[in-house]
């Protein structure tokens, strides 16, 4: 084999790699929904005085399980993936605005901090 034939089925062989391997709509969802779970946490400690486990009350724990409730419903219905075939991205739409939020590559979703900005405000 030849350096042409070599490179051209190592081109092929991480052209299929990125294919095969590009996280599916449900991935960005997860990825997502895992985000701004975090952030919900965080932003009830500081609402709790950063009381964290039982210490918190059931007020924290009562907001946690709707908040999440309604954050899952929110990203379900707001969040979509824009597929490229070699890697893909998250896109948050809110109030007829639509902003790319992460990327999707090698099975993995990346979520940038728009995502804060988006929720948090």
């Amino acid at each position: 084999m030849n350096k042409n034939t070599t490179r051209l089925i190592l081109a092929l062989f991480a052209t299929l790699l990125l294919v095969f391997s590009n996280p599916s709509e449900s991935d960005h969802k997860s990825a997502v929904k895992a985000k701004a779970n975090s952030l919900m946490q965080n932003q009830v400690k500081k609402a709790t005085g950063d009381q964290e486990g039982e210490s918190a009350g059931l007020g924290g724990s009562l907001s946690k399980l709707i908040g999440g409730f309604f954050v899952d419903k929110l990203i379900d219905a707001s969040v979509t993936r824009t597929n490229f075939l070699l890697f893909s991205l998250t896109d948050f739409s809110y109030e007829g605005k639509s902003n790319v939020i992460g990327f999707g590559v090698l099975g993995n979703v990346f979520i940038t901090s728009k995502l804060d900005d988006q929720l948090v405000r």
